[in-house]
């Protein structure tokens, strides 16, 4: 819808306002330049150029003409984005995305989101947009590729812990995972329902239960995998997240991690979480709220996805 209006030229905007109501103050309230147009709110205001220009110190795509981006007009611009790579396209809509909402929280909460924040959730949200066309992409490879793409067990003296998030609402969130070790033999599983404020939070509440559990069972060398690459960077690099809204889940997972053990984070395909990726759905949409359910051997109804994951053990 924002890319629509944005299109079409009716974003609500102080210049759009004013024409349409004399007495509107045009204003803009993040930068208090006299008019905000649209071109305004998305690159002239200081707080829009500041974010891209920290956007293209991380993803600038080569070759990237700079000089459109930046001194075109309006619908030229426009134009110049939306015909650009994929890549572009995705980081670009993402981009005026959290541009608008950072608008919108000043406009409507005189709130001034500082801007590592803003780019702490565009980052956050860019990569959970790739994650999705690339779990779209397995989804449609073909029968080859799926066979090649498979859960691999953890090394030798290691357990690996593979955890989901599923996120509806915040009063419709769940998460689970599974614990499995060096052979691929089932470990503990678990299902939870719980609030969240987004999926991401989902995604942290899960590892942070899965880590607990494993953490009671007293192992001492795990592996974890996810499929949001953001949160893994995230966990990795905490201090630059420190004002991300998602900082204080973080902090708690990372606690977790810092205790006397060995954790190692990967990032795997969403087609390879398949089975953690059901437990999160049951969690949302069978546990009660705020329960959790401890699954020591495979859910009747997941375990062909839990024996795919290695062949071998339908014989089993």
């Amino acid at each position: 819808m924002l890319l629509w209006n944005l299109v079409r030229g009716i974003l609500p905007v102080g210049y759009c306002l004013h024409r349409k109501i004399p007495s509107f103050d045009p204003l803009c309230m993040r930068c208090e330049a006299p008019v905000e147009t649209t071109i305004h709110v998305f690159r002239d205001c200081p707080n829009s150029s500041a974010f891209w220009s920290l956007l293209f110190n991380h993803l600038a795509p080569p070759g990237f003409d700079f000089h459109s981006f930046f001194n075109s007009s309006p619908t030229d611009r426009l134009c110049f984005n939306l015909t650009n790579s994929f890549t572009w396209k995705t980081i670009f809509v993402v981009g005026i995305w959290h541009l608008w909402n950072t608008r919108n929280m000043a406009v409507f909460e005189n709130k001034m989101l500082f801007l590592n924040s803003t780019f702490n959730k565009f980052w956050v949200d860019y990569h959970h947009t790739l994650n999705l066309k690339q779990g779209q992409a397995a989804g449609s490879s073909s029968s080859t590729d799926s066979i090649t793409r498979k859960w691999a067990p953890p090394h030798k003296g290691h357990f690996k812990l593979n955890t989901d998030g599923s996120w509806m609402a915040l009063d419709n969130a769940g998460g689970g995972g599974v614990m499995r070790c060096e052979k691929g033999l089932w470990q503990v599983g678990f299902a939870i329902n719980f609030n969240a404020m987004s999926a991401a939070a989902a995604e942290l509440l899960a590892i942070k239960e899965g880590l607990l559990i494993v953490w009671a069972r007293d192992i001492k060398q795990l592996e974890l995998e996810i499929d949001a690459e953001a949160l893994k960077m995230m966990l990795e690099d905490p201090d630059a997240f420190k004002n991300h809204d998602l900082g204080n889940a973080i902090s708690d997972v990372v606690s977790i991690i810092c205790r006397n053990w060995k954790v190692s984070i990967f990032h795997v395909n969403r087609s390879i979480n398949c089975v953690a990726d059901k437990l999160a759905a049951m969690g949302r949409s069978k546990i009660r709220r705020g329960e959790i359910s401890l699954f020591h051997y495979p859910p009747a109804e997941l375990f062909q996805d839990y024996a795919s994951d290695i062949p071998e053990m339908v014989a089993i």
